[in-house]
């Protein structure tokens, strides 16, 4: 994404990484790091390191940061695997392009529907930054719809506008 667009992309979740807030994250991150040196110690001096952490850790950071309870932490390595792993049978939905497009239909529905709920049930998390993003912004990311010859972003407006804070965010 170029600027003007990515300058108010970025501002809706940029109070979220300033240094005050990723300390406060910082705890939970610890304890991601925690638990994932245990399971290592765990199994006993051998483990996919990619499958076991390397991919875990980071995701379940991510998905901490944006405020997604603890369980459906599998449903989004599952459906992140789909999409970004889809060269890989291993990971892959179906063999079809529409098939592998349910991945993202889906991964478009859980963050459409965390959207809605974020908006009646404030919580302080970077979820509900990206809900209230100023209207322009969240227009066009509430109204596209993936299609089976989209693989990317939603479309881009390419009118200039000024960087925002996100509404209803506190840190």
């Amino acid at each position: 994404m170029d600027d003007p667009q990515h300058r108010v992309v970025r501002a809706i979740g940029a109070d979220w990484f300033r240094p005050r807030a990723t300390r406060a994250l910082s705890t939970r991150v610890d304890e991601l790091a925690a638990r994932y040196v245990d399971k290592m110690s765990a199994v006993g001096g051998e483990c996919d390191f990619v499958q076991e952490v390397a991919v875990n850790y980071p995701l379940y950071v991510i998905l901490s940061l944006l405020g997604l309870p603890e369980s459906d932490f599998p449903r989004m390595l599952r459906l992140t695997q789909e999409l970004f792993g889809s060269d890989d049978d291993e990971f892959k939905r179906g063999t079809t392009s529409q098939e592998q497009m349910a991945a993202l239909l889906d991964m478009f529905e859980y963050f459409n529907a965390l959207t809605t709920t974020r908006r009646k049930h404030p919580t302080e998390d970077l979820a509900l930054a990206i809900a209230n993003a100023p209207e322009s912004t969240a227009h066009r990311w509430a109204t596209w719809t993936p299609s089976r010859t989209t693989r990317s972003s939603p479309p881009q407006d390419t009118t200039p506008q000024a960087p925002q804070s996100p509404v209803g965010c506190s840190l």
